[in-house]
């Protein structure tokens, strides 16, 4: 299975009702000053309109750092797609790295008004081809998983909450 191609979602905790275009500018400082390591950041597109859609895109090449509002949840998003690695742990750790460090970016941006609950992730395969929603796909996922979140997170335990609609991309909510 190949985990390259994955996204973590860290959800806001505080901020869910600040406005998407106040964040805009925010975004944009990010390219200015090529503030995420590893990403070349090339453009921001916004999908205020749009309805629980991805909100605020901010395009890189190797990598999709959004402030995502799927399923009503606000939460930033980061979809790899060209990630630096071909090894499962190391894009794995890029992604959270990525995550983490935009979710501190914000938080300074917007003076504490937006924040980001790090106890809790989202993470998903983003390739229903090579890895449909079914449970052997996502037990694959977790054996995988599991080994990468213990050693980036010593002595941290999650619940393993599996998304199981078919329909939608293999992965869990762990919180």
């Amino acid at each position: 299975m190949d985990l390259t191609k994955l996204g973590v979602k860290i959800p806001a905790s505080q901020g869910q009702d600040l406005p998407l275009r106040d964040l805009i500018p925010h975004f944009h400082k990010l390219i200015q000053d090529q503030a995420l390591p590893g990403l070349l950041l090339i453009d921001v597109a916004e999908y205020t309109h749009m309805h629980q859609g991805p909100g605020i895109l901010l395009i890189a090449h190797e990598a999709n750092v959004s402030l995502d509002e799927e399923g009503g949840r606000r939460g930033l998003l980061v979809t790899l797609k060209r990630p630096p690695h071909s090894d499962a742990a190391a894009a794995f750790s890029f992604a959270m790295e990525t995550a983490q460090q935009a979710a501190a970016l914000l938080e300074k941006a917007t003076g504490g008004k937006l924040r980001f609950d790090l106890g809790r992730l989202e993470i998903f395969l983003n390739d229903r081809l090579a890895a449909p929603n079914d449970e052997a796909h996502r037990g694959e996922f977790r054996k995988i998983l599991e080994p990468l979140l213990a050693a980036k997170y010593p002595g941290k335990s999650y619940a393993w909450n599996p998304e199981v609609d078919p329909r939608r991309r293999c992965g869990f909510t762990l919180g």
